[in-house]
């Protein structure tokens, strides 16, 4: 990573196929999976959260990690900090929010509640 330097080749301009370049299929599973990880727990908030509040802003993080994700084709956008941090972040949101719903379900069975 980090080897093709656009001041010396072409700026590519994709951040798809500047990680396809950079660290082959492998580096774009990871990428793949680093934006789908954030959607697939998202989904899953989703489907078990008891609140439709809580199904709403799942949908709204899942929605948002994949804009980032799919605007990677579009500019190289692992080089903008503040891209680079604000996806971070709704991943590190959409994990909150994930233990706070299980931890609530989890409650919930634990006092003899509804499952």
């Amino acid at each position: 990573m980090g080897t093709f330097l656009p001041e010396l080749y072409q700026l590519l301009d994709n951040q798809w196929l500047t990680t396809m370049v950079q660290g082959g299929f492998v580096g774009v599973l990871g990428l793949a999976l680093f934006f789908l990880s954030g959607v697939v727990v998202a989904g899953r908030v989703r489907r078990f959260a008891r609140t439709e509040r809580d199904r709403d802003l799942a949908a709204v993080l899942a929605v948002a990690i994949t804009v980032a994700a799919l605007s990677g084709f579009t500019f190289d956008s692992m080089y903008f900090t503040t891209f680079f941090l604000t996806v971070h972040l709704l991943l590190g949101l959409t994990g909150a929010l994930w233990r706070l719903t299980r931890a609530e379900r989890t409650n919930r069975i634990e006092a003899g509640g509804a499952t």
